[in-house]
């Protein structure tokens, strides 16, 4: 029986490695989707977890669903033809998870959003290339709602700088202006719903390819 909740659309699939996915995620989960249009949002549904379920072939043939019919799944790549109109699908499925739940080519899925249930603390990478005065970072392995909406960062000294999303892969802080050098740094997580959480001195360097522990999560 399908949720009175869910969508109906239709599911390619396109391999299974994760390396650049285009949300920078460097700890990706073992089923993970691809999205475009309302769904990727310009990016900021990075993190997104949904519930796939198969509801059978979206073309002809035997194919059809598995006996394990749905998964849960998380954004963390973007599909530029997905959502656009015409034959093209809604989302584009890891290969190995469409194996899952389905052996077409082209699925009919349900698919609704569902809280994200991660091991570990909110992950927060320094951009390669960072510094004090050009300072971004990407944020992985987000709980709940799973995608964030806004970040605020803190010095200890308590200077305030906005981070906002761009070029749908990482956030840059301050508008790419430099930033004040009294480390450590407070982060502020906003969820796409407005749910905050602030991680206290997590921030300990502005160096590219630094990875920073939360210490919470959702």
């Amino acid at each position: 029986m399908l949720s009175i909740s869910a969508d109906i659309g239709v599911a390619t699939h396109y391999g299974n490695s994760a390396d650049g996915n285009t949300c920078g995620n460097r700890s990706p989960p073992t089923n993970w989707i691809a999205t475009g249009g309302d769904l990727w949002n310009s990016g900021h549904e990075c993190g997104a977890c949904y519930r796939i379920k198969c509801v059978g072939a979206a073309q002809g043939g035997s194919c059809g669903c598995k006996t394990t019919s749905s998964v849960i799944v998380q954004v963390i790549n973007k599909c530029p033809e997905c959502r656009t109109g015409g034959t093209n699908p809604d989302i584009d499925l890891k290969t190995s998870t469409r194996d899952i739940i389905s052996s077409c080519d082209r699925t009919t899925i349900s698919y609704e959003r569902v809280d994200c249930s991660q091991n570990g603390n909110i992950q927060l990478s320094n951009k390669l290339g960072s510094n004090k005065w050009w300072y971004a970072f990407h944020i992985y392995n987000v709980g709940g709602r799973g995608a964030l909406n806004r970040v605020e960062i803190i010095s200890k000294n308590n200077n305030w700088y906005l981070c906002e999303f761009v070029n749908e892969n990482y956030w840059l802080c301050n508008n790419g202006q430099e930033i004040a050098d009294d480390l450590p740094y407070d982060v502020k997580f906003i969820d796409d719903e407005g749910n905050e959480l602030i991680a206290h001195d997590i921030i300990t360097s502005f160096d590219g390819g630094n990875t920073f522990d939360a210490g919470k999560n959702w």
